[in-house]
């Protein structure tokens, strides 16, 4: 069994759409009017953007997690909880149980355009100190 699909929350479609588009960097794959509703893929998952929705805190990989939170806050996005790391190989979890073996998990936590917090992760090369 697999997950397919997360739904979102959102007051305006539209303006979450431009979010999502803006923060993904591709359009949609799908939009409905008649209920309003906006799909995007996200890796093998479908992310579905719809009023109706209840509200969902889900995570999205990026490059760098302080990059993109550089690049949001410019754009005037609240941040949540500033990046952090997460585990670190050989400190927190066992090789690739949580990501790649030779790197770092980092995570932040952002507000969308609805108000949904939404979470950033990334893997990034473990840098010894």
């Amino acid at each position: 069994m697999e997950v397919l699909q997360v739904a979102q929350h959102a007051e305006d479609v539209e303006r979450a759409s431009r979010f999502y588009q803006a923060l993904l960097g591709y359009a949609p794959i799908r939009v409905f009017d008649h209920p309003k509703q906006v799909y995007f893929t996200v890796g093998p998952l479908r992310l579905l953007i719809e009023e109706a929705a209840p509200s969902s805190l889900f995570y999205l990989q990026v490059d760098n997690v302080r990059d993109t939170v550089s690049n949001l806050r410019a754009q005037g996005v609240e941040i949540l909880a500033e990046p952090r790391l997460q585990f670190s190989h050989g400190l927190d979890h066992d090789a690739d149980l949580f990501g790649p073996a030779d790197a770092d998990e980092w995570v932040a936590l952002v507000r969308d355009s609805e108000g949904n917090s939404l979470g950033l992760m990334s893997h990034e090369a473990r840098h010894e100190p």
